[in-house]
């Protein structure tokens, strides 16, 4: 059990660093990633929230769309960020 609390803190930990980067580069570069921080910010609490019983179920189910949503997305905006001009 300890394990897979130590687990959910560094993925805790990497969903907190996708807003922190995300935000840094719509400041900084373009607005292009702005889908991303939106959705790093709606996982980010079923991540923390995973740890209590009668809310694992319900957050491992809408964690599962939301990386899918996560994963389309970021292939969209590499594919827009990164295209030839």
């Amino acid at each position: 059990m300890s394990g897979e609390k130590d687990f959910l803190v560094l993925t805790s930990l990497v969903a907190i660093g996708i807003i922190f980067i995300s935000a840094l580069v719509i400041i900084f570069q373009s607005k292009v990633t702005l889908p991303l921080l939106v959705i790093a910010i709606i996982i980010t609490p079923f991540i923390l929230y995973q740890n209590k019983e009668n809310n694992a179920k319900l957050s491992e189910q809408i964690e599962k769309i939301a990386f899918f949503v996560t994963f389309i997305v970021i292939c969209i905006l590499m594919i827009v960020a990164y295209k030839p001009i």
